[in-house]
């Protein structure tokens, strides 16, 4: 499927992902334990590459459950998005 975009779009829609692409850095993870949490319940399961589908992300939320940050991994490191760089695309004018 070929899809013509006028030229003057396709610099708009770039210029709006180059200001997104900005937001996005590298980020250490802080690797922490539930030492307090207790459970009986024991589960155990292998996972095979074909019960992954898609990358896997880490979010944040807030107290309300919406979330705030989003990260993902890529050649073994962690990328994405703090809280204000997340809200940042929300900013971006629309077309």
């Amino acid at each position: 499927m070929n899809i013509d975009i006028h030229p003057s779009a396709a610099d708009n829609f770039n210029t709006k992902a180059d200001a997104l692409i900005k937001h996005i850095g590298e980020f250490q993870h802080a690797v922490g334990t539930n030492e307090g949490f207790l459970s009986e319940v024991h589960m155990a399961r292998s996972l095979t590459d074909k019960d992954i589908v898609g990358g896997i992300d880490f979010t944040t939320s807030d107290y309300k459950g919406n979330t705030i940050e989003r990260f993902f991994h890529f050649n073994e490191k962690t990328f994405g998005l703090t809280e204000d760089a997340y809200r940042a695309p929300l900013k971006i004018p629309k077309f």
